[in-house]
């Protein structure tokens, strides 16, 4: 079988993306530091309501789950800068007793862990929520903007790779 070039797999992946089991969207120990932490459901909503227009929807039937993994670090004068890194990414599991060939070494580790994490498909972007000038709350306001603009960057990925 010959090998399939990264970004060729990657385009792959994402035209057979249908719909995910859950989103779980997760934020880092520092999330307050940008107030992003009492914003984690405005953030979840986002995400869905971005890969419903792609025809990506929640649902029991999906092979997949959703991740949507948001860091940040607060710098600057009274640290309202924000830098900000947003990962979106689908996973699914192996039954480890899908799995064969392996050594007992090997085995024994699958056994114990059930199911093997694999993810089939991830995407990240980087960004900073310039904020000279704002107040606190505005600064935080910008923050969660850019936090939901890097979101549609990666869900715009996945839909030039379905071309």
């Amino acid at each position: 079988m010959a090998a399939v070039p990264l970004a060729q797999a990657a385009d792959l992946v994402a035209k057979e993306l249908r719909g995910y089991r859950s989103l779980e969207v997760i934020l880092d120990d520092d999330a307050a530091d940008c107030a992003l932490d009492v914003r984690d459901k405005e953030i979840r909503a986002h995400a869905v309501s971005a890969m419903e227009k792609l025809d990506l929807i929640e649902t029991p039937d999906a092979q997949v789950d959703a991740s949507l993994v948001v860091g940040n670090i607060a710098f600057g004068a009274l640290n309202v800068e924000c830098a900000l890194h947003v990962e979106l990414s689908f996973h699914t599991g192996i039954p480890a007793q899908n799995i064969t060939g392996v050594d007992a070494e090997t085995r024994a580790i699958l056994d114990r862990m059930g199911v093997l994490p694999v993810t089939v498909w991830n995407r990240s972007a980087f960004g900073v929520a310039a904020q000279r000038g704002l107040t606190k709350e505005e600064a935080f306001e910008k923050a969660y903007i850019r936090v939901t603009e890097m979101t549609d960057l990666l869900v715009d990925i996945i839909a030039e790779q379905r071309q």
